[in-house]
């Protein structure tokens, strides 16, 4: 997909650039032409985009991203390091500074401050940003990789043991700050670890795929299949947000990556924090009411004070219908906008209660017998040590000749033993020696100038090391011409070269 960045564009971003002279199928690799137009002449190139057929901000900042991804390209990433870059380095580098700052300004989005000066507030800004790359990686053209994005804000691991052969299972947690609780459940299941941080991020999903997975786009690594699909397990809090938003989301992002994927959600529910024997009103807390979603979610699932009409029983209800435990009376009426709807957040049971829920996950998807049999399969006998084990109990235990090799080695090892001993007392004893005077040549060397220092660092790769613009290998040479120079050492020298060793 590199290096043809004009598959990305629409009609609208084609009638765009023709109108600025730019041809569509040959993007500029050194300047992007909707910052140039902006810069140029803001107000002109913003009545020259609404004249169009089709405009919408969405369809200029779509345009300024595809021509911005041919810059990255010819650049070798935003950095010129060829890796890709979260998406808030691609905001900083060129979408705020570029165009959102003076398009929005040019748009009448700016507002003068207490101090008299004009701002631009970039709300939806950024939203901006992200959906117009959601929606190139939507497309199935690209991937955020592709496009010089990668998430690095989420947490993920993966382990070198598998369940078994081919089998994919990702564990993916809505908060960061119980990620470390679920590595060791994670690793005995041998499956992957994520966490959302919240909603998981379509970059960060990707990059658990491709890091945690093997996944390639180019279709050489792992692709689920129905034989050997991706199954997710996901933990999120008892709330509209978290059943019905940020729970899916992890498989509904995974989907762009095939089409194989199954899910089961864990939990938090109410369910288990009675099995725990925990009391639900000293664990819920109050969840949002924003919308129509928010309020039948409550309506059905929320937990609420519960009071008999026909008793006047009080209980804790999930949602606001149910027979009243006591006499099968119906509840008083309950408006969740007046009345406090409750859930539970993940961090209200131990993460040790979640380990046996995510088994019962993982069986709920893949069937006990099937992993059985799985794992029958690859339990096979291991022909190395069985060999082993006869070649020393049976053959070389009772072979005569071996026996005197071992007798012959074993003198062998006794004059080993002599000469590693004069090896380290020679060392040794020249070390201390040496060791009062390894400051001695201090001085020895020119000093750079801090030009030096710069290059050092600004040529810096994955696998340099701290700057050392003196040579440790020709202080030590002068430290052995000193040392074969002086008197007292040198005599010391001399005795240990003429020891007579036995053995």
């Amino acid at each position: 997909m590199k290096n043809n960045r004009s598959r990305l564009l629409d009609s609208y971003a084609r009638s765009l650039l023709r109108a600025l002279d730019v041809d569509p199928d040959d993007l500029p690799r050194h300047t992007n032409p909707i910052s140039e137009a902006l810069a140029s002449n803001a107000a002109g190139f913003t009545a020259l985009a609404k004249s169009l057929k089709g405009y919408s901000k969405m369809a200029v900042a779509k345009t300024f991203c595809a021509c911005q991804a041919r810059i990255y390209d010819y650049r070798n990433g935003p950095d010129g390091d060829g890796k890709p870059k979260s998406i808030r380095r691609l905001w900083y580098d060129a979408f705020k500074t570029e165009f959102a700052a003076p398009f929005a300004k040019a748009l009448g989005e700016a507002v003068v401050n207490s101090q008299g000066i004009e701002e631009i507030k970039f709300d939806g800004w950024e939203d901006l940003q992200s959906d117009v790359y959601s929606f190139f990686v939507d497309t199935g053209l690209v991937t955020y990789r592709d496009l010089w994005v990668e998430d690095a804000s989420r947490k993920m691991k993966s382990f070198y043991d598998r369940l078994f052969d081919g089998c994919h299972i990702l564990i993916a947690i809505e908060k960061s700050s119980l990620f470390d609780d679920f590595v060791p459940p994670a690793r005995a299941m041998g499956a992957a670890l994520y966490s959302g941080a919240g909603k998981s991020s379509r970059a960060g999903m990707e990059k658990v795929i491709r890091e945690c997975f093997g996944w390639d786009d180019d279709g050489y690594g792992t692709q689920f299949t129905a034989e050997h699909p991706l199954v997710i397990i996901h933990i999120s809090d008892w709330d509209y947000d978290g059943e019905r938003v940020i729970g899916p989301a992890f498989g509904n992002q995974a989907r762009r990556y095939g089409d194989h994927i199954f899910e089961a959600r864990v939990g938090i529910n109410p369910e288990n924090v009675e099995e725990a024997g925990q009391p639900l009103d000293r664990k819920w807390y109050e969840v949002k009411v924003k919308d129509q979603g928010y309020i039948k979610w409550s309506e059905e699932k929320a937990l609420f004070y519960l009071v008999c009409q026909d008793c006047g029983h009080s209980w804790i209800g999930v949602g606001i219908q149910g027979a009243c435990p006591e006499c099968g009376g119906t509840p008083e009426e309950i408006n969740v906008k007046e009345v406090a709807p409750h859930g539970f957040e993940i961090e209200a049971l131990p993460t040790r209660t979640y380990r046996k829920l995510l088994v019962r996950a993982l069986l709920s998807v893949l069937p006990y017998d099937y992993i059985l049999a799985r794992l029958r399969d690859e339990c096979q006998a291991d022909a190395y040590t069985a060999a082993d084990r006869i070649a020393r109990n049976q053959i070389l235990a009772n072979n005569p000749s071996y026996q005197r090799l071992l007798e012959e080695l074993a003198a062998f090892d006794r004059m080993n033993a002599v000469k590693d001993a004069f090896e380290r007392r020679a060392a040794q004893t020249i070390r201390e020696l040496a060791e009062p005077h390894v400051e001695d040549f201090r001085d020895e060397g020119l000093d750079p100038d801090p030009a030096a220092f710069e290059e050092h660092v600004d040529k810096a790769e994955d696998y340099s090391s701290p700057w050392r613009p003196f040579s440790q290998d020709d202080r030590t040479e002068s430290l052995v011409n000193w040392l074969l120079e002086d008197d007292e050492t040198s005599a010391v020298i001399e005795g240990l070269a003429s020891e007579e060793l036995s053995w």
